[in-house]
């Protein structure tokens, strides 16, 4: 490089100037000369001239080639090498997208050079570590189910050790009103004995389909979790749980999300969230309160003085209701028993069967007899049955058909014979009434006795 006056040589690699701290580099004005070369070095140089009048550069590419990376190279000869290129396929394709969200973009990338190029994709300048693939000599570039965010400027870079070569893609996401998932049946409360298995069901209806995940606020007591899971809402903390089962449903838009807690224990208690969000930017939750009861083998050592209370009362009852029952009974002994002419009826014995010899004999056991009852005995007769011995009213003071019962002197209650029409004679009642010895009287046990 030549001008007048003399330029002023000035040495850079890429964007850095070389100077003194570069050891194994040495700049003698129009001279650059580096020392034990790797393939470090390679790149591209710059030899820049400036004076008063203007300057001057002139780029220079060093590659540095390893005859490992060429086997079967001759010694002392060079392999031919080539920078990338794009091939037709790639250059041709096209490198606008209009997406929509939970759409796919698959965009594919291919370049030849020798040494064969490698290709490294990025977003927005930065290097993407997922999402691709190489496949029959192509790097693709995969990503499903987009959302907003993935909206952006992607870019192919193909890369050997004698250049690069590059081409951008540029995707759109359409934007789409946010819409909030809605629970068609909600969780819902749960009370289970300790050891047994509690269940959640968080049923939602959305467009799209949601991502359900399950959270249970931490207590101020809970140690018994890993700190990775833990999400922390304002002084609030929940613990991400990964136990949770998705079942499909029959319905259209509708998705079910299942929690199972197997052998539950009272540490396990509180409050469980069901939290919903879809590729749309909404989002729901809805809680529910899990409540354990203990399990215990016997109250009576936690409870002694309620056993002894229920023991006690029993114990009154029971002899309340036994001293009732010795008072009813004693009480029903002392009541007399009513002498009724109907009781009294009842303890004759049974009337003989009437004589077929004699059918106009009446029966003095029959208390309603369709026969007449026979004509009460005269004042005469009534003093052959007392022998004399006893008094009796003149016939004018009856009047009618009037019966006369025998008065009983001295006292003493008539023989049991007498009281109950039973005589020991012959059963003919004409002979004991009209005959002249023998004569007893008839008593009837529904007549009053004078």
């Amino acid at each position: 490089m030549d001008g007048n006056p003399i330029p002023y040589i000035e040495w850079s690699k890429g964007d850095e100037t070389i100077d003194y701290q570069w050891t194994r580099y040495r700049a003698n004005k129009k001279t650059l000369k580096i020392k034990d070369v790797d393939k470090s070095d390679s790149g591209r140089f710059v030899c820049k001239g400036i004076n008063g009048f203007g300057k001057e550069q002139i780029e220079i590419d060093l590659i540095i080639i390893d005859p490992a990376d060429f086997p079967g190279l001759p010694a002392g000869e060079l392999p031919e090498v080539t920078p990338p290129v794009l091939t037709m396929e790639t250059v041709n394709a096209r490198d606008n997208f209009e997406k929509r969200s939970e759409e796919t973009l698959r965009i594919s990338c291919s370049a030849i050079g020798k040494p064969e190029p490698k290709i490294t994709w990025y977003k927005n300048g930065h290097e993407l570590l997922e999402n691709t693939r190489e496949k029959h000599g192509k790097s693709i570039l995969l990503i499903r189910n987009l959302m907003q965010r993935d909206t952006g400027t992607y870019t192919c870079v193909a890369r050997n050790m004698v250049g690069e070569t590059r081409k951008e893609f540029h995707l759109h996401i359409e934007e789409e009103l946010t819409e909030h998932p809605d629970f068609s049946n909600g969780p819902m409360n749960r009370t289970v004995r300790e050891g047994d298995t509690a269940t959640f069901d968080c049923r939602v209806r959305s467009s799209a389909k949601p991502h359900i995940k399950w959270l249970k606020k931490l207590e101020a007591g809970d140690t018994n979790y890993n700190q990775s899971e833990v999400i922390p809402v304002g002084e609030d903390k929940y613990r991400l749980i990964h136990r949770s089962l998705d079942i499909p449903v029959s319905r259209d838009l509708e998705y079910l999300s299942q929690l199972i807690l197997p052998s539950v224990t009272t540490r396990e208690a509180g409050m469980y969230i069901c939290f919903v969000t879809n590729p749309r930017g909404g989002f729901n939750y809805r809680p529910a309160f899990l409540t354990v009861i203990p399990r215990t083998e016997s109250i009576a050592p936690e409870s002694p003085l309620i056993l002894i209370l229920v023991i006690g009362l029993t114990v009154m009852v029971i002899f309340l209701l036994t001293g009732i029952t010795v008072c009813v009974v004693r009480k029903k002994q002392k009541e007399p028993m009513p002498e009724t002419g109907e009781v009294r009826h009842n303890l004759m014995p049974p009337a003989p069967p009437p004589s077929t010899q004699d059918t106009m004999s009446i029966n003095p056991y029959s208390m309603k007899s369709e026969q007449p009852l026979p004509p009460p005995p005269t004042p005469t007769q009534w003093s052959h049955i007392y022998g004399g011995q006893g008094s009796y009213t003149d016939s004018s003071h009856y009047e009618g058909n009037t019966y006369e019962v025998p008065h009983m002197h001295g006292g003493k209650t008539p023989a049991p014979s007498l009281r109950y029409g039973y005589s020991g004679y012959p059963t003919n009642p004409a002979n004991h009434i009209y005959g002249p010895k023998h004569v007893m009287p008839v008593y009837y046990p529904d007549r009053p006795s004078v």
